[in-house]
């Protein structure tokens, strides 16, 4: 369990299809090399954690959309936390694809299917 400023964080090791979805999307639009935070917006970077984090130690619900905002409690280490938060929850989410796909899950649309860490 990675502890991302002195809290626990516990990751989804299982999704439903439906969780999965949107997570396997953001995986595969992100071009390679691609800062994770410059690709999503802030809303879309939330959504990514809401499906990967399945508890952490810090204040409020990871499944609600407003705990993001105030991680960490004050507003100069909530960025540093969230950008923490969100870079474990994609290398995490990479991983996870990573093992469910087939070595040779083909091209798709002239790109790999395959992500990258």
């Amino acid at each position: 369990m990675p502890e991302i400023a002195g809290k626990q964080v516990e990751f989804r090791e299982r999704m439903t299809s439906r969780q999965w979805w949107p997570v396997y999307y953001k995986i595969i639009t992100v071009p390679a090399g691609e800062m994770i935070p410059a690709a999503y917006s802030f809303d879309e970077a939330v959504q990514l954690c809401m499906a990967v984090v399945e508890s952490w130690e810090f204040d409020g619900d990871p499944q609600d959309p407003g705990a993001y905002e105030h991680l960490g409690g004050n507003d100069e280490q909530t960025v540093t936390i969230f950008l923490a938060l969100l870079s474990a929850a994609y290398r995490h989410a990479v991983s996870m694809l990573n093992k469910h796909l087939p070595e040779d899950q083909g091209e798709s649309g002239g790109r790999s299917t395959r992500a990258s860490d």
